[in-house]
Formats: structure tokens, C-alpha cells, sequence
């Protein structure tokens, strides 16, 4: 057990280190500070040490027969080589890559590869991970070189469980689903802890410093590829497949957007994923929404959003994928549109280039794939989806990435654990009861009188 002194020189090292937005303020003070073994075990490790050495892991489908194939030719920009890529593609087999399991292509020696993982503090929902604090406390630090070491180690860890491109299993990949950047309006959400909080100044700083931090800043490769959610106006649990906001400009800018925009322009996200809501901002690919949804745009389908916004005056350049069964919901819940064809042709023609689901498997996809206009927008997804996985280095050899040796020797370590409890000390926030006048807050009323 720590003294009391020990316990008030803590607190007042971890208020002074969230004020200043250094951790590495508080990491020189605790290391000065009497812990126990353990502890002194993991001062001694830098917080992303591969100190087993490198990991052994497959050939990648560049480092065999089509190493010298244009996909391949390391001279060229990633976007070029996907091109080749996908110019290479039989129609069956851009079919069969659409969807969040996205098929493998034999012929080609390219594996199978889930694209859903989550990071929402930590990777441990495939096995053994360092868990953070959950986002909303994590936020309530304000500090921003925190929020970037803990998507650095996350991002290091996800190396280490994920490297091995022969695993095509769902939340195996590294490519990110987090993080969830949805202000949070109302306590009955259910979700809110996901979130960085009811500030869009707080979420939009998470969200540069997070991103950042997952993708490193490497000037040629992404060390995983981050995906801001849920964009539009997501921020409720019950009803959320049909739920129709009607929100005004000024309050999409101003409360909805900024994240999402400071994720896209300042931490150069590779991903965004459009919520099952929809809201009566931005533009329809079909138009306006129905009328029994006051003609709100499913989120999924809004051309305004997706491909006005992101795409254009934020300057995304990365994939967007639906929310697990938000396409079907475009034409279910929002019956928005009528049938696959039409749906499809909505939420691609909007901007969208991958389905969480089901909805836009092979047996669909490969029959509208021969209309001109659903090949066109195919192939314009699946070029951003090889630029992803190029980025992410699965085309290039391991040496030349440099995280691509990572192994289970970077997960869950010593180092790592400190600052998860580091993380969750500067989580905390003490609160004075007394008149606010004060600088303090009422105290709770009484029951009953």
C-alpha cells in the first residue's frame, strides 16, 4: 500500500502533468517515486520494445511468382499500383471483395482478409491485450500526448497480434474500427463510454492525437489504418437502424463535424464508417429521404456527406465502410430505396466502398457489376481498398515496414501495463462539493425534502 503522502504527491504530479499535456512529465516524476519490483521492471522498458526479437511469419503475395508483376513494382505510388491491381481482377473476383470478409483471389496468391477490427482501448477482444481506461475517461485527462502514446501502443500491439497476414479471421486484421468520435448528447445512449465525451473541442482533439497515434508517422507506410465512426448524427441505441435526425446546418457544423474533420485533416485518417442513422443535412445519391422519414438521407446513401464533404473538402483519401447491416437498412429501415440493385447503386454512387455484412456478397455483386455504372464505382472502391492494404505494407516486404517483424513479444508487456494504470490515474477527476461561487459544486439534494 502506497502512504498518504506518497497517495497526495501522486494526484498532484498527475493534475500538474494533465495541465501541461506532458506524460512525459509524469513519467520522469513516477519513476522518482518509490514502487514496488514490478514496477521498477517496467520503468526499465520504452513503452514499444520488440525485445524478443523478430517474428517469422509467411510469404506475402509480392514475394513470390508475381514479384515482378506492375502491383508489386515498390517504384511506383500505392494508388497506381492498386490500379494495376484491380485492373488485373476477373469480375467474379472483384465480387467477392466487398464485403467486410473479403474473399481471397488464389490465382493471385492473395489471402483472405477480414477488414473489422476494434481498438476502442486496447485489442483484446481476440485474446490477450493491454486494456485502457474507457474513452470518455481517458478524455477527461485533456491531454493529448496521452491520447497519442495510448493509440501508439495499441497500434503496436495490434502489430504484434496481427501481423500474420495467413489469419483472415474477424478482429485479426489492422485495420482499425475506432475511433468512436460521436458527441455524446444524451446519458440514455447506452454507448457514451465509447466516446470522447459532450465537447466536439474534446473530440476533436481525441481524435487527431488517437488517430495519429494508431497510424504512426511513418512519411511512406500506415502501422494500422484507424476509421473514424459513426459519421452523421449517431448518438442513439434504441432505434438506431431507422432513426431519422433532423438537425440544421449550423449544428452539424458545429457540434457533429468537427471530429470528423479534424480526424480527416490533421490525423489523416484512412478510415470512415457512416452510421445507420439518417439526417436531413447533405444530399441524397437518390435524392431526398421518404417522407415518413421527413426526407432525411441515410447516412450511407448521403452523397453530401460522404463524397461533398469527406471526400471533397476535407480531402479524405481512404475507404469508407457501412456499420454492420447498415445497408440492408437503407432500403429497410429508411426505405430509402427499393431492392439490391438500387440500393448498391445508392450507397456506392454516395461514396461507400465496403458493406459490414452480407448485403453485398458475391452472388449479389457479381451480376450488377456488369452494369456500367455499379463497374465503374466498383472499381473505384477497390482501388481505395488495395491503396489501404498497400499503405499498411501486405504487398511489400516485411523488412521494408517497419513494424513488420512485430510479434507477441509487444503485447501486454510490463512497459505497457504502466501506462494503461498511468492512462487511468489521469483519468480520474475530483470533484469539490460547496457553493460555485467557490470554483465548487452543490451538493446533491436530499430525498424527501
Amino acid at each position: 500500500m502506497r502512504s498518504r503522502a506518497h497517495s497526495r504527491a501522486l494526484v498532484a504530479v498527475l493534475l500538474r502533468s494533465a495541465l501541461v499535456g506532458c506524460v512525459a512529465t509524469v513519467v520522469d516524476e513516477l519513476e522518482s517515486m518509490a514502487f514496488s519490483d514490478a514496477d521498477a521492471t517496467a520503468n526499465a522498458l520504452p513503452f514499444s520494445a520488440a525485445a524478443a526479437g523478430p517474428t517469422a511469419y509467411g510469404p506475402g503475395p509480392c514475394d513470390g511468382q508475381f514479384r515482378g508483376a506492375s502491383w508489386c513494382d515498390t517504384s511506383k505510388p500505392f494508388k497506381q499500383r492498386a490500379a494495376a491491381l484491380v485492373a488485373t481482377l476477373s469480375v467474379n473476383e472483384k465480387a467477392g471483395l466487398f464485403s467486410n470478409d473479403a474473399a481471397a483471389i488464389p490465382r493471385l496468391e492473395i489471402p483472405r482478409y477480414n477488414w473489422w477490427n476494434e481498438a476502442l482501448h486496447g485489442v483484446a477482444r481476440s485474446g490477450v491485450a493491454t486494456s485502457f481506461p474507457q474513452v470518455i475517461g481517458l478524455a477527461a485527462s485533456f491531454n493529448k500526448s496521452l491520447f497519442h502514446l495510448v493509440g501508439d501502443v495499441t497500434s503496436t500491439e495490434a502489430r504484434g497480434k496481427n501481423n500474420n497476414r495467413s489469419v483472415p479471421w474477424w478482429n485479426h486484421g489492422l485495420t482499425l474500427w475506432t475511433p468512436n468520435i460521436n458527441v455524446y448528447r444524451d446519458p440514455r445512449w447506452g454507448r457514451g463510454h465509447e466516446t470522447p465525451g459532450e465537447d466536439p473541442t474534446v473530440a476533436r482533439e481525441y481524435a487527431t492525437a488517437y488517430v495519429r497515434g494508431l497510424q504512426g508517422e511513418h512519411r511512406v507506410y500506415l502501422k494500422t489504418a484507424a476509421c473514424l465512426k459513426h459519421l452523421g448524427t449517431y448518438s442513439a441505441e434504441a432505434g438506431r437502424m431507422s432513426f431519422a435526425a433532423v438537425v440544421s446546418a449550423q449544428d452539424m457544423e458545429d457540434t457533429y463535424l468537427p471530429a470528423f474533420a479534424s480526424g480527416v485533416e490533421d490525423g489523416r485518417a484512412a478510415g470512415l464508417m457512416c452510421s445507420y442513422s439518417a439526417e436531413t443535412f447533405g444530399r441524397g445519391s437518390r435524392g431526398p429521404g421518404s417522407p415518413q422519414q421527413g426526407g432525411a438521407v441515410p447516412s450511407c446513401a448521403n452523397q453530401g456527406l460522404l463524397s461533398d464533404l469527406a471526400r471533397g473538402r476535407w480531402g479524405f483519401d481512404g475507404y469508407i465502410t457501412s456499420d454492420c447491416g447498415g445497408t440492408a437498412g437503407v432500403a429497410g429501415s429508411h426505405a430509402y430505396t427499393s431492392g439490391v440493385e438500387e440500393t448498391v447503386a445508392a450507397v456506392m454512387g454516395a461514396g461507400m466502398d465496403l458493406d459490414c455484412g452480407s448485403y453485398m456478397n458475391r452472388e449479389r455483386m457479381a451480376p450488377l457489376l456488369g452494369r456500367p455504372d455499379v463497374a465503374r464505382l466498383g472499381d473505384a472502391a477497390l482501388v481505395r481498398l488495395f491503396h489501404v492494404q498497400m499503405r499498411l505494407g501486405f504487398f511489400d516486404a516485411r523488412e521494408n515496414v517497419p513494424w513488420g517483424s512485430y510479434g507477441p513479444e509487444v503485447v501486454d508487456t510490463a512497459a505497457h501495463r504502466r501506462l494503461a494504470r498511468e492512462a487511468a490515474d489521469q483519468s480520474l477527476v475530483l470533484l469539490k462539493n460547496g457553493p460555485a461561487a467557490d470554483g465548487g459544486a452543490p451538493p446533491p439534494p436530499r430525498v424527501g425534502g
